[in-house]
């Protein structure tokens, strides 16, 4: 959990901007991404060469560290929700876990975990089955670049006299009717609907969202809003008591099934909560949730109780404009400090409230994603509109940000910042000639050199060795940006300080140099920065 001083630099180098993305990458390869949204998941993506499931991610603090609280996650895709004092399946205090069942679009960070499956040319999968009165919507999201197809029919594919299809390729949608004539399955031409449009499949480098819905209108058609396919099947195209999906594709394909588990409140103050062991400097909490058209004021409440104490409490208020989808929150009191055996609890004020997901952040206003796969071509998130372009400066704070190289266990000399639009800014040490170098002057302005003496076995300056000894302390402070100053602490913790400090102590006698004043290390940077009067490092 960051401290008040992390926090500062996280501020600082992260910013407010609300959507923006920044990807970090290593030559071709996307090893991290950056971004202030966090109501909507990151999907990293690369060709599908098998069954292999590389869009699982990891969030990280500022020191490039997991975060320390996901341990606590209530992650309901993976039934990873054990430490939440609860009774599954029929909680006793109100909170009820549903079944395993095919909901509504998710795009949060819920998105990552669920399962992928994987298709191709020589395969054919059946997924979705539906068994007794048929009147649903099906969700799910697939990776493809050459011509994906989905069937409905009732009973299994090769029993079925007709089916309903939708094509989806590169630059256009095609929906109708097949039926069985000698033996062969055919297209009706009287039936088919042709919808051209660009970027539909996004030539394989974005996920795109897939919804069918069974029984809504009495003809079979296809749409596209907002870069999300919409496939309209009448009823009839199932049977009696059971409707399946097909998937089929003439290349290689990945698709997830949005299916998950929920809590839902089955009455008013229906109550969970979490007994933690771990002392924190700072809390942040993202809560996914959901709420029906019969909650029309407080959904919910979270307390964070120190004994008998109310240390902090957050109200979640039902907005009518964003009933019936699910929403992420995020909770967070930078300057809440916490013992060991806490307690969060959190109450529905009503019933006729979802919960999704409780993932702990590491706070600030951005999450910095690693991908758990390796090889990733690209990110983007599972926005309806593209992120926000990414000023050079942004791009320039980022690349200047040594501890996620450090965390990303390379020489910062190999990475690159880039934003959506292509241009990328090189990392400190970069001689790579598809980025931009990143000097002082197109980040905020940084005044007066501070001086660190390093052991006599190293003569590189500090910021050279950052890619080695990613432990060391740094202070740094007073940033100008325009007719503003920011006060801002660089931590990077040594864990053995006082053997640095004897070998710097032992160095500078032997070279007649001054002790620093209370035993502190100043660190050389090559950065310009004006000294801070009576700075002390804590």
């Amino acid at each position: 959990m960051l401290g008040l001083q992390q926090l500062s630099l996280f501020l600082l180098l992260f910013g407010k901007a609300q959507g923006d993305l920044i990807s970090v990458r290593k030559e071709n390869e996307t090893v991290a991404c950056v971004t202030s949204d966090f109501e909507h998941a990151m999907a990293f993506v690369k060709k599908p060469v098998n069954d292999a499931d590389f869009t699982r991610v990891e969030y990280l603090d500022v020191t490039g560290e997991p975060v320390m609280m996901t341990k606590y996650d209530c992650n309901l895709i993976t039934d990873n929700c054990t430490r939440w004092n609860r009774i599954k399946d029929r909680d006793v205090q109100g909170w009820i876990l549903s079944g395993n069942m095919i909901g509504n679009l998710i795009t949060d960070y819920r998105w990552n975990d669920l399962p992928t499956h994987f298709i191709n040319a020589t395969s054919f999968r059946e997924e979705f089955e539906k068994i007794g009165p048929i009147h649903a919507t099906f969700h799910f999201s697939i990776l493809a670049k050459e011509e994906v197809e989905i069937l409905v029919a009732g009973g299994s594919h090769d029993n079925a006299e007709q089916k309903s299809y939708v094509a989806i390729f590169k630059d256009k949608i095609v929906s109708g009717i097949q039926q069985l004539k000698d033996k062969i399955w055919q297209r009706s031409p009287a039936n088919q609907n042709t919808i051209e449009e660009k970027n539909i499949l996004h030539g394989g480098k974005k996920w795109t969202p897939v919804t069918v819905v069974v029984g809504a209108q009495n003809s079979t058609s296809a749409s596209n809003r907002a870069g999300q396919v919409i496939f309209h099947v009448k009823r009839s195209a199932c049977g009696s008591n059971s409707c399946v999906l097909h998937f089929n594709s003439t290349g290689e394909m990945l698709f997830k099934i949005h299916q998950y588990r929920t809590l839902y409140s089955s009455k008013i103050n229906s109550t969970m909560d979490l007994d933690v062991l771990e002392d924190i400097n700072g809390f942040c909490v993202d809560i996914v949730f959901y709420y029906n058209e019969k909650v029309l004021n407080k959904a919910f409440e979270l307390t964070i109780m120190q004994g008998n104490k109310v240390m902090q409490r957050f109200s979640k208020n039902a907005d009518p404009s964003k009933r019936q989808k699910w929403l992420t929150s995020r909770f967070q009191d930078n300057a809440l400090k916490l013992k060991k055996n806490w307690k969060i609890g959190l109450t529905a004020a009503t019933a006729g409230v979802d919960i999704g997901a409780i993932k702990f952040c590491a706070g600030g206003d951005s999450n910095i994603i690693k991908p758990k796969g390796k090889n990733m071509e690209s990110c983007h998130l599972l926005a309806a509109s593209d992120p926000n372009p990414t000023p050079k400066e942004r791009l320039t704070q980022v690349a200047n940000n040594f501890s996620i190289c450090a965390a990303l266990g390379g020489n910062c000399s190999e990475f690159s910042a880039c934003g959506d639009g292509g241009e990328c800014v090189c990392f400190a040490g970069s001689t790579s000639k598809q980025c931009t170098h990143s000097t002082p002057t197109s980040s905020p302005t940084l005044n007066n050199v501070q001086t660190a003496v390093l052991p006599e076995s190293s003569s590189e300056s500090c910021v050279e060795k950052t890619g080695r000894i990613r432990d060391m302390v740094i202070l740094t402070t007073s940033y100008n940006i325009g007719s503003y100053t920011f006060l801002v602490f660089t931590l990077f913790y040594y864990r053995h300080l006082r053997k640095l400090q004897d070998s710097i102590h032992s160095y500078q006698h032997r070279q007649r140099l001054p002790t620093p004043p209370n035993g502190h290390v100043q660190a050389e940077t090559s950065f310009s920065m004006p000294r801070p009067h009576n700075s002390k490092l804590n």
